[in-house]
């Protein structure tokens, strides 16, 4: 199956699935990681309980898109300071509640991250990590072709607007697939 995309993907961020520490911007389309001292932006332990984060993940400073992807498509990801980042691909029904494995991204078979940080770079899925001999890029490009099964990864250059390979991975998608992010403290990607 041959797909071209010819426009990005546009994702929006959706705020009910999105940690409290999480400050979302630019219409839902950015995200910070909080300051540890303030771990819940002003939420009471009343609040957090609450059904209106019964979405939201609790541990991991996680968040998903409100829209799921479509079969083909293509979006960037841009790291606006040197701090911790990671893009996921994930099922809707990961775990949302607690610090297990199944509820991270990149640690269970519901989740494939590619994990960038100021001084590395490594794929994960299912708990298994592939270190990428690359520099840690400050944009990155992602395509899924749900129907072929291929996730892929580039690195951006904006100075030579030019694009690279990362890491690729064949698998089998059978439930409609999330874009995800985990973002580190004071750290903002769009």
């Amino acid at each position: 199956c041959a797909c071209l995309c010819l426009d990005l993907f546009h994702l929006t961020l959706d705020p009910e699935t999105a940690h409290p520490s999480l400050s979302l911007s630019e219409y839902n389309r950015a995200v910070t990681g909080g300051d540890p001292e303030k771990p819940y932006y002003g939420y009471s332990c009343s609040d957090y309980s609450s059904e209106r984060f019964k979405k939201r993940f609790d541990y991991f400073w996680q968040v998903l898109s409100k829209e799921s992807l479509n079969d083909c498509c293509y979006w960037e990801v841009e790291r606006l300071n040197n701090g911790y980042l990671e893009i996921s691909v994930s099922y809707n029904d990961i775990c949302r509640k607690g610090n297990g494995p199944e509820c991270g991204f990149g640690f269970n078979n519901l989740s494939w991250s590619l994990v960038c940080s100021s001084s590395a770079c490594y794929f994960c899925h299912k708990n298994n990590k592939s270190e990428l001999q690359v520099p840690s890029p400050s944009k990155v490009g992602v395509y899924v072709n749900k129907s072929a099964g291929t996730l892929a990864f580039y690195s951006i250059d904006l100075h030579y607007n030019t694009m690279k390979l990362i890491y690729r991975v064949r698998t089998k998608f059978s439930q409609p697939l999330y874009a995800g992010f985990r973002v580190g403290v004071r750290s903002t990607m769009r």
